[in-house]
């Protein structure tokens, strides 16, 4: 039986581009690396990239590299229903907490006692308008993915660092070592991930009051030895961009 001239041709495209042969190791392994990287790159171009979807897309890609099955709607589900189980646990700690404490002859309002001991931090110094507010960056301790908490952390400290260096240190805060009584506008995340011999730094700095996405980027080396130069160039970027 002759084979159809479009089958054929089929063929000689795939053999052309070589479509039929394997994908070489080293391939599979970039592709893994930078997949997550890419993918946020292109939703954030959308507009529709927030604080919220980057805290799904990170669950997803997570569970994915572990061979867990997931998609991206179970790790909505996922996400809400470890914050609802992490609230329940919280209040229910809290109250039990406060009302061991409290006297039968004291007439307190446990609601008001409750509302206190769970507010974030000193409380915002009157002195300080909404524009220093709004303008301050708060830098959020590094996650380590496959890399050791201590030396991610490491490099959160590095970049508060350089970065306070760059915009005075008013306008930065480590809030690995407390927020000494400053609130910030803008938030600062970073992970440290180590993967097929490489390391990749990256960092996003997200809005406070609408959680859009301000900046992203990521810097891949080849050694351990190079990754705080990789932190003081992504450092003097975030600068560039929200200075």
């Amino acid at each position: 039986m002759r084979e159809s001239p479009n089958i054929a041709l089929l063929g000689e495209v795939l053999a052309k581009y070589r479509l039929v042969e394997p994908v070489q190791t080293d391939v599979q392994r970039h592709i893994g690396i930078i997949k997550r990287a890419q993918f946020q790159k292109i939703l954030k171009r959308t507009a529709g990239y927030s604080l919220f979807f980057a805290l799904i897309s990170n669950i997803f890609f997570t569970l994915k590299k572990y061979g867990l099955a997931i998609t991206i709607v179970k790790s909505v589900i996922l996400l809400g229903i470890v914050t609802l189980v992490t609230a329940a646990a919280v209040t229910t700690g809290i109250y039990f907490l406060v009302a061991r404490d409290i006297s039968p002859e004291k007439t307190l309002n446990v609601l008001e006692i409750v509302r206190n001991a769970v507010s974030v931090g000193p409380s915002e110094d009157p002195q300080e308008s909404p524009a220093i507010i709004e303008d301050r960056v708060g830098i959020q301790p590094f996650a380590g993915i496959d890399f050791p908490a201590a030396g991610a952390a490491r490099f959160s400290d590095r970049m508060a660092r350089r970065l306070a260096a760059l915009r005075g240190p008013d306008r930065v805060v480590n809030l690995r070592l407390g927020r000494s009584g400053r609130k910030s506008g803008m938030m600062l995340f970073g992970a440290v991930e180590s993967a097929g011999g490489t390391h990749t730094v990256t960092v996003r700095v997200a809005s406070v009051k609408d959680s859009r996405i301000l900046f992203y980027d990521s810097e891949t080396v080849q050694s351990e030895a190079e990754l705080e130069s990789a932190c003081d160039r992504l450092a003097k970027k975030v600068y560039e961009k929200i200075r």
